[in-house]
């Protein structure tokens, strides 16, 4: 069973999710993450200045954008997740199968 996603995975999922400009919805649903989540999450990455957020005149709802920061960021992140995930899963060679012998 896989582990549960910490702080720096969420990260990347807003910032991935993010990119091209999103909703609240949109990131609850691409991130895989509930409302009081997501904005905890978003508003720290709003104030580490990797996301920006500004208000659609009319309707009020906000717009969430990964800053060039964000972009930066997301990428060391994603080499970062994939040097960890080699290290702890590291590729084995198919080990020839053992026959069973009475003994």
């Amino acid at each position: 069973m896989e582990s549960k996603r910490g702080r720096l995975e969420i990260a990347r999922d807003i910032l991935k999710v993010a990119r091209g400009g999103a909703g609240i919805t949109a990131i609850v649903y691409g991130a895989n993450l509930n409302f009081p989540i997501a904005k905890k999450h978003i508003q720290e990455m709003e104030g580490a200045g990797l996301i920006t957020v500004r208000v659609l005149p009319g309707s009020g709802n906000k717009l969430f954008t990964t800053t060039g920061w964000g972009h930066e960021f997301m990428s060391s992140l994603e080499r970062t997740l994939a040097m960890y995930e080699r290290m702890t899963h590291p590729l084995r060679p198919e080990e020839p199968a053992q026959e069973v012998t009475d003994a």
